[in-house]
């Protein structure tokens, strides 16, 4: 969820972390906290999956190894 004025945040933290009455979500209590800074992110990469990253690793982790076992055997 997006604030425009640091007013409404501190509000809807105030209402979401109330004691009193808590708001739950499939049984789990729902905590509300700040986000981190735009500027924290790479934005280019928020598309790729998990899984995608760990086949790329993969891939990338089988090349080197080739390279060094015909670097060392050739």
């Amino acid at each position: 969820m997006t604030f425009e004025h640091d007013h409404d945040v501190k509000k809807a933290i105030k209402i979401m972390n109330d004691p009193l009455k808590p708001l739950r979500k499939f049984g789990q209590p729902i905590q509300v906290t700040r986000a981190e800074e735009p500027s924290n992110y790479i934005w280019e990469n928020m598309h790729y999956t998990t899984l995608r990253q760990s086949k790329w690793f993969t891939y990338v982790m089988i090349g080197i190894a080739l390279v060094l076992w015909f670097g060392y055997w050739v």
